[in-house]
């Protein structure tokens, strides 16, 4: 069973301070002709996305560096609640052969990712586990269950650390409903290769205990 774990863009969720959000409205309805058709008016960085170097470093290589299928394979979601700034300590959690590594952390408790209002004091990554997380052989992606992996006014090494090592990072996830433990992702984003993000829909299936990998 599939597990849902993308913001919806039409039901209540956060914007960054300083993001126009999204903003959805009728184009036309049946009053004006045989159809209704919806406008999309967003910031790329809205509910569920991925980032691409280019977001915090000029010159930086777009979404074009990766792979159509860069946010899929086997993920790790390890627990990072009851703590103020996820630390590097919890990457024991992660199996040694894995594509990507998820945090969820009280973020996905206070199940922040469905309310509208922004929180400032949501968790965030430290530099150490940005790092650390980095530099773990064959890894293509982490995933933060808020708007950003960096605390609110926090270092932005944490995101240069990961995004300069060619890992994609995917932001704004929703993990409330998700147990901490071993699951297969698929992962898509809108084909933007020269932009710096892309809104993603994420999937994640658990894997049966003694399943092949």
């Amino acid at each position: 069973m599939w597990i849902d774990v993308s913001v919806p863009l039409d039901s209540p969720h956060p914007s960054w301070p300083t993001s126009p959000g999204a903003q959805i409205s009728c184009h036309q309805d049946f009053t004006m002709g045989h159809s209704q058709d919806s406008l999309l008016t967003m910031d790329v960085h809205c509910g569920t996305h991925v980032e691409a170097l280019a977001h915090v470093r000029d010159g930086g290589a777009g979404l074009t560096s990766f792979a159509p299928d860069q946010l899929c394979g086997q993920v790790s979601v390890v627990d990072g609640r009851q703590m103020v700034e996820v630390p590097a300590s919890v990457l024991s959690q992660v199996p040694i052969s894995i594509d990507g590594i998820l945090v969820k952390t009280d973020n996905s408790e206070r199940a922040l990712m469905r309310l509208t209002e922004f929180h400032e004091d949501f968790v965030g990554w430290s530099v150490e586990f940005a790092e650390a997380a980095a530099a773990r052989p064959g890894l293509k992606f982490v995933g933060a269950d808020y708007l950003s992996v960096q605390p609110y006014g926090g270092d932005s090494r944490v995101h240069a650390a990961v995004l300069e090592a060619g890992v994609a990072i995917v932001e704004g996830l929703d993990l409330s409903d998700v147990t901490p433990g071993r699951y297969e992702m698929l992962g898509l984003f809108l084909s933007m290769p020269t932009r710096e993000a892309a809104p993603a829909r994420v999937l994640l299936r658990p894997v049966t205990e003694g399943a092949p990998s």
